[in-house]
């Protein structure tokens, strides 16, 4: 038979293991956990300005309809002052958009912009699965931190259940 003193001993041990344990296993799981809710934060923010752009690209697109169906009672500046803040904006030389005959190139025009909303849409899709990535490794997390705790509180009341040995061993 084992010595009271030994199996109060290792209850204790246990205790504070499973104390210890859980703490610094627990922090460094959170702390983990943290850093995957702030880049999924920083993602959906991303996402949302891509989705902006895609938005003022059409937009653009719109009020370049609106310019051509015009060009015959509007003068020919106005068309070149939108080519140009569309080419600065989508980071073009503007002479890529005027035409030999001094109007707008309407081809080169729609498929930058096409090309704009379509690196958008690209990253905006490539987020969105990084995000879903991100919430499955916080899901493991979250269940690690779980089990962390449940194995905590398992050698806890072990450890509990043998500093009580000594108090419920008859007495002879």
């Amino acid at each position: 038979m084992l010595p009271t003193w030994t199996i109060v001993a290792t209850g204790l041990t246990l205790n504070v293991i499973a104390a210890m344990s859980a703490h610094f296993i627990e922090s460094e799981h959170t702390a983990e956990l943290d850093t995957l809710t702030m880049q999924q934060s920083r993602n959906l923010r991303t996402i949302d300005l891509n989705w902006q752009q895609v938005q003022g690209l059409e937009r653009k697109r719109d009020t370049l309809y609106l310019l051509l169906a015009q060009a015959s009672q509007t003068p020919q500046t106005v068309s070149t002052a939108f080519a140009k803040q569309l080419a600065k904006q989508l980071g073009l030389a503007d002479y890529d958009f005027i035409s030999n005959d001094g109007g707008l190139n309407q081809i080169v025009i729609e498929s930058a912009i096409e090309g704009g909303q379509n690196l958008s849409r690209n990253s905006i899709n490539d987020l969105f699965i990084e995000n879903l990535q991100l919430m499955e490794q916080a899901q493991r997390k979250v269940k690690a931190i779980s089990q962390t705790k449940n194995l905590a509180l398992f050698l806890q009341i072990v450890g509990l259940a043998m500093m009580l040995a000594r108090d419920l061993r008859p007495k002879s």
